[in-house]
């Protein structure tokens, strides 16, 4: 029988996705975001994957949760550093601002992963990128990192708390 059967209190599974790739500077925001996240007093579970440039290749490791929430650094037209949080629904709506992830809009991307399978409730944490060229991250967003972290963790507690 599954984890909490009998009690009625199901563990929820949330799946962080970071896209990106290292080498492209600001573009590698959520493998950092990723890395450095540390769950803390949420009552859920943390799947963690790597989705590179495509974020079908997370599948096979987020396929059984209950919600997934994609970090990436997304060209959205806001000062660099900003952060955006959506929900799927909202998604398709930014696109009309010419909101952009790896030559692909958002809505598309995230879209996919559910077609081929991805969890049910989707959020995408956004990041403005200050440059897409060099080895690491801008210091812009380097010194933005406790503030993405902080509110990543608020967005799991939400999320876990709406779904159980």
């Amino acid at each position: 029988m599954p984890e909490g059967f009998l009690t009625g209190s199901m563990t929820v599974k949330i799946a962080l996705v970071a896209l990106g790739r290292r080498g492209n500077g600001d573009d590698a925001i959520g493998i950092e975001i990723l890395e450095r996240f540390k769950a803390r007093s949420v009552e859920c579970e943390i799947v963690k994957a790597y989705g590179g440039a495509k974020p079908t290749n997370a599948l096979e490791k987020i396929g059984a949760c209950d919600a997934m929430i994609i970090i990436d650094a997304a060209t959205m037209g806001e000062a660099p550093g900003a952060m955006k949080i959506l929900d799927i629904n909202e998604i398709v709506f930014a696109t009309e601002n010419e909101m952009t992830f790896h030559g692909v809009d958002s809505a598309t991307e995230v879209l996919m992963l559910q077609k081929f399978g991805g969890p049910p409730h989707a959020k995408l944490f956004c990041i403005e990128p200050f440059s897409l060229e060099g080895d690491t991250l801008s210091s812009t967003l380097l010194s933005r990192m406790p503030n993405y972290l902080e509110a990543l963790h608020e967005l799991v507690e939400r999320l876990s708390r709406s779904i159980s």
